[in-house]
């Protein structure tokens, strides 16, 4: 019977595990484990089976950027402002449309002395 040529205790195994994890997956997690090993929180799992439970069902943080919270404030001023923009633009909108009407009207106005001047004098057929 041949012996196992690295013979390794089940805690170093267990540690060789949790330092294999995928740094990107798992990174906050080994450093948590870590830290609390090393303030006495807790002790270190001491089988591989219960660092991958722990692994597994540990819950991966919501990465959030920096500076993507924007925040908007509304001032009374900044209302006013708006509503006398409105007011502007309501106003120059029914001056263009009164001064459509009134070049419609004279358009309509000018087309019936127009036709009049467009049409040809009768010819003289008294030959």
């Amino acid at each position: 019977m041949a012996k196992n040529p690295v013979d390794l205790e089940e805690k170093e195994q267990a540690m060789d595990f949790l330092h294999g994890l995928d740094p990107g997956r798992y990174g906050a997690f080994k450093t948590s484990m870590l830290n609390g090993w090393a303030a006495g929180v807790f002790d270190p799992p001491d089988t591989v089976n219960k660092i991958y439970r722990t692994a597994g069902s540990w819950v991966k943080p919501v990465p959030r950027g920096e500076g993507k919270t924007a925040v908007s404030y509304a001032t009374i001023e900044e209302g006013a402002k708006q509503a006398a923009a409105q007011k502007k633009q309501e106003q120059q909108q029914k001056q263009r449309q009164q001064q459509a009407a009134a070049a419609a009207a004279a358009a309509a106005e000018g087309e019936s002395t127009k036709e009049g001047d467009k049409k040809p004098p009768p010819k003289d057929r008294s030959n």
